[in-house]
């Protein structure tokens, strides 16, 4: 049994992840220890002091890292706070856990890669990022795979309850706003939060040696198609919806993009299912399981 500290519990991820292991606990013996969940109020992953002494107070097995600063646009006003967060705090974690005999998993981003390919990103490849958000997601990667033993999961455009990222808000846009404008020019990956949690246990029971995975649905979606099959799921569930159309923005001319995002960034998933043995579901079947939540227009 396995003592599990989650850091970023407060985050998206963090949350589903919270709700999977607590959920679970029948089904996953291997994860049966204490939870400790921690959010950004409880405490703060770039406080080292703080940090080890959780660390030693606690003695987990596991640390989870779903702690992050994600929204691009304020990383680049404010690198400063990014390269903390998301840069040192996790090398810092990485390498107490490595002198305190403790597995560290750290979710990083697609956003490492920059694009301008139309062939799915393998764990190989070598990333290029875009943004002061991506570099520090990649600066990131490399510290924590200095150490064998942990782990490096990328994730992509995850949405859910409660979120914030566009995609967790399309089902409640299509509830209030007649029209819908969305940006266009982009082709990658998504993850339904929930799913993506589940996955994750199910990548650590297997008891990997160490290194990088990716994890998305199968599939390559636009922000667009996305938006589209939302709709049609919503409309066959017969869920409550204002919109009538859909309009396509280019992305240069989406004001709320400041910092540059990559075209196209669609993650191999082929090492990851081979781990899994079995394949990944699909983006729409990822909405479903969003959808089946329940949405309100309040």
């Amino acid at each position: 049994m396995k003592k599990v500290l989650l850091l970023g519990a407060g985050g998206l991820m963090g949350r589903y992840l919270a709700i999977e292991i607590s959920d679970q606990k029948s089904a996953r013996p291997g994860f049966c220890g204490e939870l400790k969940k921690l959010t950004r109020s409880e405490l703060d992953i770039t406080d080292t002091d703080k940090s080890t002494r959780v660390l030693k107070e606690f003695r987990p097995d596991l640390v989870i890292n779903a702690a992050a600063f994600c929204r691009m646009e304020g990383c680049e006003t404010d690198p400063d706070l990014s390269e903390s967060i998301n840069s040192r705090a996790p090398d810092f974690w990485a390498r107490a856990c490595h002198e305190h005999g403790v597995r560290f998993v750290h979710l990083s981003t697609d956003y490492v890669f920059g694009g301008g390919r139309s062939k799915p990103y393998t764990e190989r490849d070598e990333p290029g990022p875009l943004s002061v958000y991506a570099s520090h997601k990649r600066d990131a990667e490399r510290a924590v795979l200095a150490c064998p033993e942990h782990l490096v999961l990328r994730l992509a455009w995850i949405f859910g309850v409660g979120g914030s990222t566009f995609m967790s808000r399309i089902p409640g846009l299509l509830q209030k706003e007649e029209i819908l404008h969305v940006a266009t020019g982009r082709t990658g990956g998504c993850l339904y939060a929930g799913y993506g949690a589940r996955m994750i246990f199910n990548l650590l029971e297997k008891e990997p040696a160490g290194g990088l995975f990716h994890l998305t649905h199968r599939g390559e979606v636009t922000w667009m198609e996305f938006a589209q099959e939302c709709k049609r799921q919503m409309l066959e569930k017969g869920l409550p919806l204002k919109n009538r159309e859909i309009v396509p923005v280019p992305e240069g001319e989406h004001q709320a993009l400041r910092a540059r995002r990559p075209d196209y960034t669609v993650l191999d998933l082929g090492k990851t299912e081979a781990l899994l043995g079995h394949g990944l579901t699909s983006w729409q079947e990822g909405i479903s399981g969003y959808l089946g939540e329940g949405h309100s227009d309040t």
